[in-house]
């Protein structure tokens, strides 16, 4: 009936449709929806509004979750009487049959009272039994019906029921002669007196005029017992609780399907939906960077200004039937700044900038991928003249067809490719891609028409290093002494993110030692923290786990001053850092190399060899260190390029058995088994004959090293300028004499013990 009302008064249709939860039927009644008008401007003047709409809605549905459990579990929920007192005083009933002095049972009780076993065994039966007061009262109460015979001839029951003022009434029904005629006849049990002569009247027992209490009380129980539930009898609590799980199962499938007609999407969810699989993976916003932001790269910023100038001024190309590109690939290693450019466009257009990761389009569901691309594409074109950015779009657009290729990586790229098609450039809508990964992506993503224009971001050279340096260096407090031309020579191979980085730590470093400058101190320790990581000053090495690094890094440090096209040593330290017992630094000698020669492989090879050659000199074959194992990898990569991929061996050929444009396949080779012999001899005699080198190296300038070994062991860390200072006077220099002089007590601090083997 409370549906009814509802929908006569065409409130429920109307508040559900306005919610969004389900479509208005075409067909309505206009009248209705006029009734249903002036009765909502009557009650909210200023209209509902979506927010309360909603609410109103999930009121309804509580208060009708709220009327059924009452309606299951508490409505004509029977009084239960732990007690009973059947008799008064003259043990008569007076034509009607109180349980006790509150309650007073209705004259025909045999139509208002009714049973439920629960429990039975071998001999008794236990039932629940209900019955109406005079003033519509359910009330029940328990008792005990015992199976055991009676007389000869006679059936016998006997009931046994707890008493209100303690302790238990027994009561037997025997049906002889007397009692058949008006249906009970009781015996004289416990305290309860009723003979066959009380049993008289019209209508059997308990009718008019004064009754037996006990016999009254029989025949109500009697009657109650005709209809008795067994025990497993389907009441409505029972029916509910079996139908709970359906129930809760159809909410959760009706709570899914609620979201798929949002999301149109089967049970993935529209907004928000199951797993949050349907929500938006971009975010819109307007960027404030601008090209002054970004140092550097400025040949690649002068390619992307054409992007910038059409987004302000499409007309000027359009009149000239020129055609911008769609999209943008910029590829590069990790932290160059492709993000960073990509905003910086967007800041100078002044157009919303739509970024999204690539690795947040596809999901555990097939199909959610291609949805999201279409829901940022029509995001796109609601907010054009616009900007989208898609970072990492190798896991976004990957090549298609491989082994491990999935069916619903397939679709989500299929559907970029579609909507790529599926707009022109005159609607303002620019993709700018990201990745470090330009030859996994595939080539119908970069073929001219969707990803026109492909920009290379390489790591910065000294001079752009330099202008990062500067641009990141506005806002720090750094000392007058610190020259950003020597720390971006310091940082070869450094992205603009380490460099930001690197003045970044420093002035963590000069907060932490409550300076109020950023001191040349700083700087060095920053630039070791971004390479190899903090110090563990903390970390206890022995004596001679020391000189053995010393040794090492020395034998490193001479390399790079004796070979040809070495590396200059910029500092030695045998301070633990990372995984690290120590290291050296070493800058080229010819910084932003764009090609090198096999000559400068070899030697390359060599200084990284000549740790392991060290160590070897001075300490003979069996007491060589686990602290070469980076080193020996390094110069094996460099030596398999040599062989593999440059062709610049003689044995091999010209031949390249790696490709330089693919990812090689550690799981199929493309050469024989002939071949790999080759090659692998190939390999092991570049490493040899360039160890060879490195120990006759370490033999011709032992003396040099020994006074690096013995200003390592004093200050622990050497420069450049330290280092300069053995190389050109071989002796240690002022620092390392203080030092000395210091530790002059310690006898056995020396290194001449050490000598070639």
């Amino acid at each position: 009936m409370f549906w009814k009302i509802l929908y006569w008064l065409n409130f429920l249709p109307k508040l559900m449709e306005e919610a969004g939860e389900i479509p208005l039927e075409p067909d309505h009644d206009d009248r209705s929806s006029g009734r249903f008008d002036k009765w909502k401007s009557a009650l909210y003047p200023g209209g509902i509004s979506p927010r309360r709409k909603s609410r109103m809605l999930r009121l309804i549905f509580l208060g009708i979750v709220i009327l059924l459990i009452y309606f299951l579990f508490f409505y004509d929920r029977a009084i239960h009487l732990s007690g009973l007192n059947l008799c008064s005083s003259n043990g008569e009933c007076n034509g009607k049959l109180k349980l006790d002095e509150s309650y007073e049972i209705k004259d025909k009780y045999h139509e208002h009272s009714k049973a439920e076993k629960i429990m039975t065994n071998s001999n008794d039966d236990v039932f629940r039994v209900y019955a109406r007061t005079t003033n519509n009262q359910l009330v029940s109460f328990n008792v005990t019906r015992s199976r055991n015979g009676g007389e000869s001839g006679k059936d016998t029951h006997h009931y046994t029921l707890n008493c209100k003022n303690g302790g238990t009434c027994k009561i037997s029904i025997n049906c002889g002669e007397n009692g058949k005629s008006c249906g009970c006849c009781c015996g004289q049990k416990d305290g309860c007196t009723c003979t066959g002569k009380c049993c008289s009247g019209e209508n059997g027992c308990c009718s008019d005029g004064k009754k037996c209490c006990c016999c009254c009380f029989a025949q109500l129980v009697e009657a109650a017992i005709l209809n008795a539930d067994a025990p497993d009898r389907m009441t409505a609590g029972r029916v509910f609780f079996s139908l709970l799980p359906t129930i809760l199962y159809l909410l959760v499938f009706m709570f899914l399907a609620r979201g798929a007609a949002k999301g149109q999407l089967g049970l993935y969810g529209g907004k928000g939906g199951i797993f949050g699989i349907g929500k938006s993976i971009s975010k819109t916003n307007k960027a404030k960077v601008t090209f002054k932001d970004v140092a550097g790269i400025k040949e690649e910023k002068e390619e992307l200004e054409e992007i910038v100038d059409f987004l302000k001024r499409p007309k000027k190309y359009a009149s000239m039937g020129a055609r911008i590109p769609k999209g943008v690939i910029l590829y590069g290693p990790p932290g160059t700044g492709k993000t960073l450019l990509a905003k910086a466009v967007s800041g100078e257009s002044n157009v919303p900038f739509l970024e999204a990761s690539g690795a947040s389009f596809d999901d555990m569901f097939v199909g959610v991928g291609a949805k999201r691309v279409r829901e940022l594409f029509d995001k796109a074109k609601k907010l054009s003249p616009c900007i989208i950015f898609i970072d990492e779009i190798d896991a976004l657009a990957g090549k298609r067809g491989g082994k491990f290729n999935i069916q619903g990586n397939e679709q989500t790229i299929n559907q970029l490719l579609s909507e790529m098609d599926g707009f022109n450039t005159q609607a303002g809508i620019i993709i700018i891609g990201a990745t470090n990964r330009l030859e996994s992506i595939d080539e119908a993503v970069l073929r001219p028409g969707r990803f026109d224009r492909h920009i290379q971001i390489n790591l910065p050279d000294i001079a752009e290093r330099r202008e990062i340096l500067k641009l990141h260096a506005k806002n720090k407090n750094l000392s007058n002494k610190i020259d950003l031309e020597e720390v971006a020579r310091k940082t070869p191979g450094f992205s603009g993110a380490q460099l930001e980085n690197v003045l970044n730590e420093a002035a963590l470093l000069a907060v932490r030692g409550n300076k109020k400058f950023i001191s040349t101190t700083e700087i060095d320790e920053s630039i070791d923290r971004v390479m190899a990581g903090p110090a563990k000053k903390g970390r206890k090495i022995l004596l001679a786990e020391k000189k053995q690094i010393a040794f090492h890094e020395a034998g490193h440090a001479i390399a790079g001053l004796y070979t040809d096209d070495g590396e200059i040593v910029e500092k030695i330290t045998i301070i633990p850092r990372g995984k690290a017992a120590g290291y050296v630094l070493s800058v080229p000698k010819i910084q932003e190399r764009s090609i090198s020669t096999k000559k400068q492989l070899l030697s390359t090879i060599i200084t990284l060899l000549s740790g392991r050659a060290s160590e070897e000199l001075f300490f003979g074959l069996d007491n060589i260190s686990t602290g070469a194992s980076n080193d020996l990898y390094k110069a094996t990569q460099i030596a398999r390029n040599i062989v593999l991929k440059f062709g610049m061996s003689n044995s091999a050929g010209m031949t390249q058995f790696i490709p330089s444009e693919e990812p090689e396949n550690p799981y199929k080779n493309n050469y024989s088994e002939t071949y790999a012999r080759i090659i692998d001899d190939e390999v092991n005699k570049i490493l040899y004959f360039q160890y060879l080198k490195a120990k006759k190296l370490i033999e011709d300038n032992k003396s040099e090293l020994l006074l690096i070994v013995e200003t390592l062991l004093l200050l622990e860390t050497i420069d450049r300028n330290q280092i300069e200072f053995i190389h050109k006077y071989r002796r240690i220099p002022k620092e390392a004499e203080a030092e000395k002089e210091r530790r002059r007590s310690q006898s056995n601090f020396s290194v001449n013990s050490f000598s070639s083997n």
